[in-house]
Order: structure tokens, then sequence, then C-alpha cells
């Protein structure tokens, strides 16, 4: 049981895939240009209630470094 969803944007997208029987979610930010993808996740925090109490770990992974 769980979900997949995602969101796409013109440069930009946004995954979440749940694991219902573990209780854990996968968000993933992936944002080019000028987006902060930590705002971004500040913003679905602040949408979403249930995060505010989740055991959240964040890993940020830099990505296309020339």
């Amino acid at each position: 049981e769980g979900f997949a969803c995602m969101v796409m944007l013109d440069e930009s997208h946004c995954s979440a895939h749940s694991y219902a029987k573990e209780g854990l979610m996968a968000i993933d930010i992936f944002t080019c240009g000028k987006t902060d993808p930590e705002l971004v996740f500040e913003i679905l925090k602040n949408k979403c209630p249930e995060l505010k109490s989740a055991d959240i770990s964040v890993r940020i992974i830099e990505r296309f470094i020339l």
C-alpha cells in the first residue's frame, strides 16, 4: 500500500513516494535556476500539517557540478 505523486514544472519537479507499511515517505525536490529547494520544502511543510510533527531527515545532493 502507498502512493506515488509527481508535479512537473518548467525546469523542476517534486515527487513523493509513500511506503505505508513502513510508515515512510520519500520526497524529491529537483530545481533549476534560482529556485531554492529548501524554500519549496518549507512551503510544503506549511501546507501539510502532518509533516510538521514527522521525523524528517534532509539530504541535499548538488547536481550538475561542472
